[in-house]
């Protein structure tokens, strides 16, 4: 989540492709998540948090893993791997 902070078009010719270059600022809150095929149909696929960063609850986890859970347990607060805060 964050807000749009500016946009730059690039310069447009006939028969390229239409480009914009974009920049979001005051981001508070990021997931990254993977989707994988594991046939050619796409009948089977998998998806995969990759990474989940939110400011406001402290939370940074990356492939599964809290890096700032022994911070977080130092201060008295419990997050799961979802990336939901608890009071604790």
């Amino acid at each position: 989540m964050g807000r749009l902070g500016a946009v730059n078009p690039t310069a447009f010719r006939r028969g390229d492709l239409m480009e914009h270059e974009f920049s979001i600022k005051g981001i508070t809150h990021y997931e990254l998540w993977m989707e994988e095929n594991a046939s050619a149909d796409g009948s089977q696929s998998s998806v995969t948090q990759l990474y989940y960063w939110d400011f406001f609850e402290n939370v940074l986890i990356v492939d599964g893993y809290n890096v700032f859970a022994q911070e977080n347990a130092m201060m008295g607060i419990t997050t799961d791997l979802t990336g939901q805060a608890e009071a604790g």
